[in-house]
């Protein structure tokens, strides 16, 4: 915007880009300011400034429901007002600009422009008076603040689950635009919704967690108010008939049998790997894709990156599982045991395998409690029914070992004592062409 003075009197000019000028019907925004007064002109320009860019912002958006985006810069514009009079003066012209819209959308519908209370009886009235209460700061939109709280969780929370995060309150924004929707019981019928549409409990319960965090984060900001707890009190109905939920083990034949069909899958060299050395380590997934060839020390493999604390350890290779550990390393074109497995974008390298291997057991008919984490159940089971001791069950497989007097004051068992634990691991079905 500029200004120009013509016969003692000062014009605001604004010039429209040349993508909005087919839509706007000109080039330019001209309106005489009324006043001979530099200063008192650049003030009343300033007040024209929020409605000319909200009309190029319409214009270009193409999107006749766009009032949100629009009415940014109405809020924008009021919420920077220098003075109260001048915040009054631009209320003031956004309301005069909000009922020439009534008119206009009286005139599309038939009906009498000049009247007022008729022209406030179409459908776009509604949208007006919310397109009002958001510029001049009564409605705040829901997820307003959404960046902010999820910038607040870097550092403490992964990547994947920021991401899933801002999924979960999107989808609360799309159904609860503003703040002031989120009531207890709006929240209720969307929490209805959501397991009638076949989210499971489990998961809305999760979702309402992550709601909570978000309010919270809200309320430390005095954006709601303190007591303000929509998500606190809400009702989840009970399973008609209990689902056991819990992952199954493999057995040991069944994990064989499950080695053997990934063997047979052409081209895919690193997903038998990836079993045969579960099967002998019941490492995670994420351990094992993250495996070095320079964790391979001595007879142990030294994993470093885990999910927990425990998870950190130094594994003993089984006997039957080092020819193959040997290839790996032999073999390694990247410097990794599974190599040229590619990172998803949270640079995770089990992504694309862990796909892999679900396809693999849904071909064999497993069940879905049947995951890759059930080969690490089955080693668990078989070390416990071989004698081995709990706590060095744990130490191998990288679980926290309950109780003071071995978890908190002992510093785990030996190597000597751990490589006599992992012998006692076998599978009766394996042959020796198996682990090649």
């Amino acid at each position: 915007m500029y200004l120009e003075k013509r016969r003692q009197t000062w014009y605001a000019l604004h010039s429209i880009p040349k993508k909005a000028r087919p839509i706007l019907g000109k080039d330019r925004f001209v309106k005489s300011l009324g006043t001979d007064s530099k200063q008192e002109a650049e003030r009343r320009a300033a007040l024209l400034s929020a409605k000319w860019r909200s009309q190029v912002q319409r214009a270009l958006a193409a999107d006749p429901d766009g009032l949100e985006r629009e009415y940014g810069l109405w809020r924008a514009a009021i919420e920077n007002s220098a003075t109260e009079e001048e915040r009054q003066e631009q209320t003031g012209l956004l309301a005069d600009e909000l009922e020439k819209r009534d008119r206009q959308a009286a005139r599309r519908r038939g009906l009498n422009p000049y009247d007022l209370d008729a022209a406030r009886e179409t459908s776009e009235h509604s949208e007006h008076v919310r397109a009002f209460q958001y510029a001049t700061g009564k409605k705040v939109p829901t997820a307003e603040r959404l960046e902010e709280y999820l910038a607040s969780l870097e550092g403490f929370r992964q990547p994947k689950t920021i991401k899933m995060r801002r999924g979960t309150i999107g989808r609360l924004a799309e159904r609860l635009p503003y703040l002031d929707e989120v009531t207890s019981d709006a929240v209720q019928r969307y929490v209805n919704d959501r397991m009638q549409a076949g989210a499971g409990v489990e998961t809305v319960k999760r979702e309402q967690g992550e709601w909570r965090d978000y309010w919270r984060f809200l309320r430390s900001l005095a954006v709601v108010p303190k007591d303000d707890k929509p998500f606190d009190e809400l009702y989840f109905p009970n399973p008609t008939t209990k689902r056991d939920r819990r992952w199954k083990g493999f057995t040991t034949s069944e994990a064989v049998g499950l080695l053997r069909a990934a063997g047979a899958k052409r081209g895919d060299k690193n997903l038998p790997d990836l079993i045969r050395i579960c099967m002998f380590t019941g490492a995670r997934i994420g351990e094992l894709c993250h495996l070095k060839v320079g964790d391979v020390d001595d007879g142990f493999l030294v994993i470093r990156d885990a999910k927990t604390p425990a998870g950190i350890r130094d594994v003993p290779i089984h006997p039957k599982l080092q020819p193959a550990i040997d290839r790996l390393v032999k073999d390694s074109t990247d410097g990794y045991l599974l190599a040229n497995e590619a990172p998803d974008e949270y640079g995770d390298r089990s992504t694309n395998i862990s796909k892999r291997f679900g396809h693999l057991k849904r071909k064999e008919k497993f069940s879905r409690q049947h995951v890759f984490h059930s080969l690490r159940r089955t080693v668990t089971t078989c070390l416990v029914n071989a004698g081995v001791l709990e706590a060095q069950t744990d130490d191998i497989t990288g679980h926290e070992s309950p109780g003071m007097s071995y978890g908190y004051y002992s510093d785990g068992s030996w190597r000597e004592t751990m490589r006599a634990a992992i012998v006692k691991l076998d599978y009766p079905d394996l042959e020796p062409g198996d682990m090649v």
